[in-house]
């Protein structure tokens, strides 16, 4: 979208007052500010440390076959309040919020083919509590401000670190903890590790179970005025807040295991409180 903001400075009047305002701060867009504005004074926010302190960061090493029945798993496991999902493409938002929707979970998606009225109703169910998840793709989602979220679940890595660093501030605000949890494919380490020296923050390993999915469930509408008052992660198939955390059961089970340095911690069904130092790959 470099190009559009451009396009508008240079049919803008020369009088104008000019703010530019970034989580981060590329090369080109500082270009940019140089090139528009007159005698730019650049503040910067905890500047040795770009991403937010109160996110927990974890990843996920999954098999891409089996990719939706980690999400699923990851889902009964960490039972999220608010969880924005992020995808890369419009077709893939649609298609994982169907998915969901179809086994009862209250999701819907969010990109830029949808009409204003629809994002704006998806928003406001999600700000309600009247849907749980939100399926979203990147530009669909700058500017998204839901306090409450309590999960961001990158199904898709991003192809740039500014772009995570984008997902992940949709959590952790006003003070509130969060969670990250990104999926890798083992192609993908590298990247990860990459990341950890971007971020100069360690990432976690998790290792929870891929679970069956859960049976198609007749499409229901949420009530008017329901939600808003939930007090976790609800759907009408497959799972629910109730279920077991440990081990295997009914095709929902989850280790809800932790790795660092390739080694596993915590027992079966509990969540581990070990961090790893940062991204140490794993063992063969």
């Amino acid at each position: 979208f470099i190009e559009d903001i451009v396009e508008i400075l240079e049919k803008t009047k020369p009088g104008r007052q000019t703010m530019l305002f970034s989580a981060t701060l590329r090369r080109d867009i500082e270009n940019i500010a140089y090139d528009y504005m007159k005698d730019p004074q650049v503040l910067k926010v905890s500047e040795d440390k770009i991403t937010i302190d109160k996110v927990v960061q974890k990843f996920m090493i999954v098999d891409a076959k089996r990719r939706l029945e980690y999400l699923f798993g990851l889902l009964a496991y960490e039972k999220p309040k608010l969880a924005v999902i992020f995808v890369r493409t419009k077709a893939s938002a649609d298609k994982l919020a169907t998915i969901m929707q179809d086994r009862g979970i209250e999701a819907d998606c969010l990109h830029g083919d949808m009409r204003q009225g629809a994002r704006d109703r998806a928003i406001k169910k999600f700000k309600a509590g009247q849907l749980h998840v939100l399926v979203a793709t990147d530009l669909a989602a700058r500017g998204l401000d839901v306090f409450n979220i309590t999960h961001v679940i990158n199904y898709d890595l991003p192809e740039e670190f500014e772009t995570y660093v984008h997902r992940i501030g949709r959590t952790a605000r006003m003070g509130a903890e969060g969670t990250a949890v990104s999926f890798a494919f083992e192609d993908q380490e590298g990247w990860l590790r990459d990341l950890v020296r971007f971020t100069r923050v360690p990432l976690e390993e998790i290792v929870i179970e891929p679970v069956k999915l859960p049976p198609r469930v007749p499409r229901k509408e949420p009530e008017r005025g329901s939600g808003g008052e939930g007090s976790g992660f609800r759907s009408r198939g497959g799972f629910s807040r109730g279920s077991p955390r440990g081990g295997r059961s009914s095709g929902s089970g989850h280790s809800g295991r932790s790795r660092s340095g390739g080694s596993r911690s915590g027992s079966s069904g509990e969540r581990s409180s070990s961090r790893s130092n940062g991204y140490t790959g794993r063992r063969r």
